[in-house]
Order: structure tokens, then C-alpha cells, then sequence
């Protein structure tokens, strides 16, 4: 946890607490037998618990690797941003991992093909366009 006290506004002024700027929400869960299952508002609530108890004001989630390939990569966005849309002035989200870092993961920098710069914008303003406040879990 990487957490900065401040006055920042995210939108709320006079707020004097700390924004936790990268955490995980993991939704999955492991199931004794079969196939793993998905409970995003049960993670969601015990994370703000663990926020108030701790005087986290805000905190940025960025989306969980897919660790286990079941769930498509936009169902998982889909899940966490329908349950960061339930905690507005608490839980923000970063995204674009699973969808744009292949994009860099792919492509010789020194022999970009033509148009991949604009799908890479595309992608990247429609990730914006859906709610997301900024980019992470991103190759360097």
C-alpha cells in the first residue's frame, strides 16, 4: 500500500485523510472444488471497512491481473467498475492493462506499423471515456 496524506480534492474539498494511490480489488474467489467464482461487492465491503478503519479517505484500484483465465479480461473491468460505481466518492479506478499493455508488449518500438498509434488512442480514450481516472499496471 502506497498512501499520501493530503487536501487533494478528488472532487471533495476539506478532506483530511490519506488516498491509498494503488490497491487491488480482488473479486475472485478460490472455490474448494471447481472452477474459481466472482464476488466483487463482498471484496468492495470488507476494503472499505478495512479504509475506515484505517482513516483511507480515497483509493485508487487498479484492475487485478487475470491470473486465472477464466473471466474474460472485460468481464473483470465490466465487475469492478460497476462495483467502484457504487462507492463514487471513495474508490477510483485505473485500467488498461490487459488491453493496452500487449499493445507495447508486441510492438518494436523502433517499427511501429501503421495505425497502431491510433488504435492505441482509441483504446486508450475509450478506457477513459468508461469511467477509468488513469492507466496502470502498465509495461515501462
Amino acid at each position: 500500500m502506497l498512501a499520501f496524506q493530503t487536501n487533494a480534492d478528488f472532487n471533495q474539498p476539506d478532506q483530511n485523510g490519506y488516498i491509498d494511490v494503488h490497491m487491488h480489488l480482488n473479486g475472485i474467489v478460490r472455490a474448494e472444488s471447481g472452477p474459481p467464482d466472482k464476488d466483487f461487492e463482498a471484496a468492495a465491503e470488507y476494503m472499505i471497512g478495512l479504509m475506515d478503519e484505517l482513516g483511507i479517505e480515497k483509493m485508487v484500484i487498479v484492475t487485478v491481473p487475470n491470473y486465472y483465465m477464466i473471466f474474460s479480461d472485460e468481464e473483470l473491468l465490466e465487475d469492478t467498475q460497476e462495483i467502484i460505481s457504487q462507492y463514487p466518492d471513495r474508490l477510483y479506478l485505473m485500467a488498461g492493462g490487459s488491453t493496452l499493455n500487449p499493445i507495447i508488449a508486441d510492438t518494436n518500438p523502433s517499427d511501429i506499423p501503421p495505425g497502431l498509434e491510433e488504435e492505441f488512442q482509441a483504446q486508450a480514450e475509450d478506457l477513459l471515456n468508461s469511467g477509468i481516472v488513469g492507466f496502470g499496471e502498465m509495461l515501462s
